[in-house]
């Protein structure tokens, strides 16, 4: 498993990535995939890479992206302020639990910290398994959104 900046021939892959990102309660119906094509959610691709924040890493395994991570400055559901990224998360089925998303969640802060960035944001249902990785990894609320946390990481 290689952990690698996203090429640009890849950068289509973000739409699935950002499908699977999105959260649905134990029971409930999936979303159709046409929901990424929201606005709300098109923050997050779109125009990818055209900004100084837009970074984007990926787990290569054997030539198969199994998962991403990538940030921006956005006004998304884990907005803080016009100064900090918000982060955007998600690992393929059957390659959750192996430590996929801690290596990246941890890379990217790296990397944001060498930019020169003072803290990271993401947005998490309260319900995510998530929610637990994300503050072993030092995130803290930020805010209670009632069904949802915003947190953040001062890096």
């Amino acid at each position: 498993m290689i952990i690698r900046p996203i090429k640009e021939n890849e950068l289509k892959q973000m739409e699935g990535f950002l499908y699977d990102a999105l959260f649905v309660s134990e029971g409930a119906e999936p979303f159709p995939f046409d929901i990424i094509y929201k606005a709300e959610l098109q923050v997050y691709l779109k125009n990818f890479g055209s900004e100084s924040s837009d970074v984007c890493l990926v787990a290569d395994n054997e030539g198969k992206l199994v998962g991403a991570v990538w940030g921006r400055i956005m006004n998304d559901y884990g907005h803080i302020d016009n100064f900090t990224p918000s982060l955007c998360i998600s690992i393929k089925e059957g390659f959750r639990g192996l430590g996929i998303g801690t290596s990246l969640m941890e890379e990217i802060a790296t990397i944001y910290r060498k930019m020169g960035y003072k803290r990271l944001s993401l947005s998490c249902q309260k319900a995510n398994r998530a929610v637990g990785l994300y503050k072993k990894l030092g995130y803290r609320v930020f805010e209670d959104k009632g069904d949802e946390f915003i947190m953040e990481l001062d890096l």
